[in-house]
């Protein structure tokens, strides 16, 4: 408080108060009450441990003291750019507790993800630990600082317009991790809406007393094309979504089912016809068999998971198999308009219907691994259950089709 005093008694009119504090921030520091405060930030266990780690044994006591002065010279430059000069015990109180959080370890990094094309009924949504929320003009102009000479707006950045973003909080500072925890909530929304969900990149927004001013970064997420349409999640359908991330997340995917959502996402991106089923086989194939099987096999396994009778089940056999004929035309280079009506299916019809069945066996293999069936024993219970209807029925009951 004294050094608030001394700093509003030098005020200038053309100083700002941040320029106040740091011109006059060596009379601060003689003050008393600075000394005393010194005294007690060395009696602060963490602290002093902290230190301790970053110095060796002939320098120690020199850089300690460099780091609490720069502690108490943060402070006063924070308290002087939000508050002003003049002293209020409330917001000194609230920067001080964010400073005994830091030292602590109790801060919070808070990474952001603008999004490029989701819509929300309302402007905030809670998810679990995830925060989707509209985007402040403010957050705009400090997450796309470096885009401001191409871009003058929300719109156009890959030709969507930017309202909403993605936050998660963390204790830790570690924004490979966090970039990761983000996409995994993007593919389950994704699943969840059957469209493609998008973010350019991850920024983590440091502590108040963190020593370095910047935003961490994460690098430009790769994407097979750009967001097209805007995917819209609904009031009425968040309880069920939230059902269905707080499964999704809870489930140790196997490497098999990871390629597959990974390999779906892809294809909810291709804008192209070839590469979206292309795509869409792959996701299949991982779940139900590798490329060195039968391709009637595969296609059985997954009209038996789907099929609702035996006509029903004969139809999604032979529609599996036409589309594997189908992605095999393409990679070879042959004509797929000329497939496409050697199996009487329009490109439409072949893409939407082939979509509903990936998503739909990424959805029921979840729902198999949550109910503690092993992922070697599904492709394993499922060729079982071509001569027994009583364990096809309970596979069906576990992966939620029945």
């Amino acid at each position: 408080m004294k050094g608030l005093e001394l700093s509003q008694s030098k005020q200038e009119n053309q100083e700002s108060p941040v320029a106040i504090v740091q011109n006059n921030f060596d009379d601060i520091m003689a003050l008393r009450e600075s000394q005393d405060l010194l005294h007690v930030m060395e009696g602060i266990e963490e602290l002093t441990s902290r230190i301790r780690k970053l110095t060796t044994p002939n320098d120690e006591d020199a850089i300690r003291r460099q780091i609490e002065r720069m502690f108490i010279r943060k402070f006063f430059d924070t308290y002087a750019r939000r508050y002003g000069l003049s002293f209020n015990e409330t917001n000194f109180t609230e920067l001080y507790n964010e400073l005994e959080d830091y030292i602590y370890g109790k801060a919070d990094y808070r990474y952001l993800a603008p999004v490029f094309n989701l819509r929300l009924d309302d402007e905030r949504v809670e998810i679990d630990d995830m925060i989707i929320r509209y985007m402040t003009d403010e957050e705009f102009e400090e997450l796309f600082a470096r885009s401001r000479q191409r871009y003058d707006s929300r719109f156009d950045f890959y030709g969507s317009q930017v309202d909403f973003l993605i936050e998660t909080t963390s204790k830790e500072y570690n924004t490979s991790i966090q970039e990761e925890k983000i996409k995994n909530f993007l593919n389950a929304i994704g699943i969840f809406k059957m469209e493609s969900v998008q973010i350019r990149d991850v920024t983590c927004i440091l502590p108040t007393f963190y020593p370095v001013e910047l935003r961490s970064r994460g690098g430009i997420i790769l994407r097979r094309g750009y967001p097209y349409g805007y995917p819209v999640l609904k009031k009425s359908e968040l309880q069920k979504f939230r059902e269905f991330y707080s499964m999704y997340a809870s489930v140790q995917k196997p490497k098999n089912l990871e390629n597959a959502i990974k390999r779906f996402n892809y294809g909810l991106q291709s804008l192209n016809f070839e590469d979206r089923v292309i795509d869409f086989m792959i996701a299949l194939e991982s779940l139900f068999g590798s490329s060195e099987e039968i391709t009637h096999k595969i296609s059985i396994r997954i009209a038996l998971l789907f099929g609702q009778n035996e006509y029903d089940t004969e139809c999604l056999r032979n529609f599996v198999k036409n589309l594997y004929n189908l992605r095999s035309k393409i990679v070879h280079g042959n004509d797929v308009a000329k497939a496409l009506r050697k199996i009487k299916i329009t490109e439409n019809r072949a893409k939407e219907k082939l979509g509903i069945i990936t998503r739909d066996s990424i959805v029921a293999y979840l729902y198999l691994l949550e109910s503690g069936v092993k992922d070697d024993d599904i492709i394993k219970h499922l060729d079982t259950s071509i001569s027994n209807k009583s364990l096809r029925e309970e596979i069906r009951q576990k992966s939620h089709l029945a």
